[in-house]
């Protein structure tokens, strides 16, 4: 996504006609993110040790650091 984004500000680096009283422009990135699973986690543990799990699993971090 970098190149992308550098492509963006050269293009506007190139811009050599706006107004003397126009702001800078502000270039980002935005990222969307969109639902694409549900997961329901069940077991025979009770309700507080399903919900540890479960917020481990849902941490990013938690998926990067065990490899998965």
């Amino acid at each position: 996504m970098g190149w992308a984004l550098d492509q963006v500000k050269e293009k506007v680096a190139l811009l050599r006609h706006l107004p003397s009283d126009a702001e800078k422009p502000e270039i980002s990135r935005a990222a969307h993110y969109e639902q694409i699973a549900r997961v329901l986690i069940t077991g025979p543990s009770d309700v507080n040790e399903l919900r540890h799990y479960y917020r481990q699993v849902s941490n990013c971090n938690y998926m990067t650091k065990h490899g998965k």
